[in-house]
């Protein structure tokens, strides 16, 4: 499940498709809610609002470049979906319950059972689509920057590994690095370097790097895998921060350390 946060750090189509699918079931299950009732007049006008402001706020928003994702924005109008339905659902819900003492019978829905159940359907839809935008693949999204923290020998590398082979496979270009190749206690960027045999500066490599991603629409992620390996101890601490926010200046990168 992890390599799923990977799509969403690198803003890409799976990322996309998922958000799409997710939100398309949350407004399918919304619009079954929509039953013209007087007694909730007021609650269904701002269910309807909301949901027309969320469908023009996903067209406006690009999930696969690098402006940020308007997440308070989704989060206040799911919020206020949540508010309106579940003022519909107190109106069912006591409704039903009138029936139910009428009847003397209170193991089954004899009025608004389907109305009920639309609704309970909705608020799941409803959950599922805030748990998402609470994740940590839309959080990497806007920010991608990852640490990746395990025990040695659970699998990060081989991790890793699958991540650069899938994005190799679907045209997304990475730049990795093995900690263990990182054998002095230079500075990070002269040592990658060396290792990559070029000649060059930091900021020309980046901008470089920056500028072929912006030219594919794809943001390109720089992995380096066991940064305590080699004399990786001896370094990271003095030049981690320096190094992350270098690469922050550079809107089509991303990083991720293990």
């Amino acid at each position: 499940e992890v390599s799923e946060i990977f799509e969403g750090l690198g803003r890409t189509e799976q990322f996309k498709r998922k958000v799409t699918k997710q939100f398309d079931q949350f407004l399918i299950k919304g619009k079954k809610v929509l039953k013209n009732q007087p007694e909730v007049k007021e609650s269904l006008e701002s269910l309807e609002n909301a949901f027309d402001e969320l469908q023009t706020l996903f067209q406006i928003t690009d999930f696969q470049g690098t402006a940020p994702i308007p997440i308070n924005d989704f989060e206040d109008l799911l919020n206020r979906s949540q508010s309106s339905v579940q003022g519909i659902y107190d109106y069912y819900i006591t409704e039903e319950h009138k029936v139910q003492k009428e009847k003397n019978d209170y193991q089954y829905y004899h009025k608004h059972g389907f109305e009920l159940r639309n609704i309970r359907e909705f608020q799941h839809e409803l959950s599922t689509l805030k748990n998402l935008i609470h994740s940590s693949a839309f959080k990497l999204a806007n920010n991608p920057f990852l640490l990746l923290d395990g025990e040695a020998g659970i699998g990060k590398s081989h991790l890793i590994g699958d991540i650069v082979s899938r994005r190799i496979n679907k045209d997304h270009e990475s730049v990795l690095l093995l900690g263990q190749h990182f054998v002095t206690e230079e500075d990070p960027w002269t040592q990658i370097f060396k290792r990559l045999q070029i000649n060059s500066k930091s900021a020309d490599f980046l901008r470089k790097l920056n500028k072929r991603a912006e030219e594919s629409g794809k943001r390109m992620v720089l992995f380096i895998d066991a940064i305590n390996e080699g004399k990786g101890n001896s370094f990271w601490n003095e030049f981690v921060k320096s190094f992350i926010n270098e690469i922050k200046k550079y809107e089509w990168l991303g990083l991720v350390l293990t």
